[in-house]
């Protein structure tokens, strides 16, 4: 139904269950107030701030899920390196096998101790490829060792580095390797981060 609001011809509106009505300011305008009442229904109102709040709520839950794996990314790096702070004399040795002593003492290095340190790095590659631990993270903090195990003939005496039992080994000291050269030649502190 078609009402003229008195006074005013130009100003006409449609009224529903009556709302619509509009408060005349003195100047003849309807007031901002009386524009945002204009038709408003409660019930889609009540709708609307319920779609906000569920709104707010998955964001909220995104940035949650977000951190979390975030704290879970962090925990484990640390993890690893507690288990790779074990290798200290081994990597002491690599660091110094020019000397002779320290050559007899890395060529008669057993079998299980030179597997556990293989070992690391091989699950340090499976995470790497799982995306637990990041690629620049992984290379940055745990390359250089690997790079020096791979290069060493005095290491890999009794064994095969070339064997399929390394493959995953090899793949991440072959892509340090890249990773190093890379490195020096242009450095982004800010893509460093767990």
């Amino acid at each position: 139904m078609q009402v003229e609001i008195r006074g005013i011809p130009s100003i006409s509106r449609t009224l529903r269950n009556g709302w619509g009505r509009e408060q005349i300011t003195k100047k003849g305008e309807p007031t901002i107030l009386s524009n945002f009442f204009a038709g408003f229904d409660w019930k889609n109102g009540v709708e609307l701030i319920g779609a906000a709040v569920a709104l707010g709520t998955l964001i909220k839950g995104t940035v949650e899920y977000i951190k979390q794996g975030t704290l879970k990314r962090a925990e484990l790096f640390f993890q690893m390196e507690e288990r790779y702070s074990k290798f200290l004399y081994l990597f002491d040795m690599l660091d110094h096998q020019d000397d002779e002593k320290i050559r007899k003492q890395l060529e008669s290095l057993s079998f299980e101790k030179k597997l556990d340190f293989l070992g690391f790095y091989e699950q340090l590659a499976m995470m790497v490829e799982s995306g637990l631990i990041r690629r620049k993270v992984a290379h940055y903090m745990y390359g250089y060792y690997a790079i020096a195990c791979l290069d060493s003939d005095v290491f890999w005496n009794e064994e095969n580095r070339n064997d399929h039992y390394w493959y995953l080994f090899r793949k991440f000291a072959e892509q340090s390797k890249l990773y190093m050269s890379a490195l020096r030649r242009k450095f982004k502190p800010k893509e460093y981060k767990l």
